[in-house]
């Protein structure tokens, strides 16, 4: 069974997603930037660096690595 999203983290992917102009396709990365900025910056690992890396882009604690 599906668990609701807490409301502030998903406000604040939502608001990544329209600064960024992607889609609900790009919601799980939302999630996952929105997370580290509510940390106060992350180092994220991914094998897909670009939707993260606009989403991260106006959050300079959120660094973006492609893994290799």
């Amino acid at each position: 069974m599906p668990r609701e999203i807490p409301r502030l983290p998903a406000r604040v992917a939502a608001r990544l997603l329209t600064d960024a102009e992607l889609d609900s396709r790009s919601a799980v990365d939302a999630m996952v930037v929105a997370t580290a900025v509510r940390l106060g910056g992350a180092l994220v690992l991914t094998s897909d660096p670009d939707d993260l890396a606009r989403l991260a882009s106006n959050h300079p604690g959120v660094e973006i690595q492609a893994l290799r």
